[in-house]
């Protein structure tokens, strides 16, 4: 029963570590467009 909780909670940092290096990358991408946007102008 440990090592199932162990495995359960070890595979959800992974996924929060994921989701936030994506979050991070789609944020960054959102930033980069618009600063060359006011740059263009």
């Amino acid at each position: 029963m440990i090592t199932v909780g162990v495995a359960v909670t070890g595979t959800g940092a992974w996924l929060l570590l994921i989701g936030a290096a994506v979050a991070g990358l789609a944020v960054g991408r959102l930033l980069g467009r618009l600063i060359e946007r006011r740059r263009r102008k």
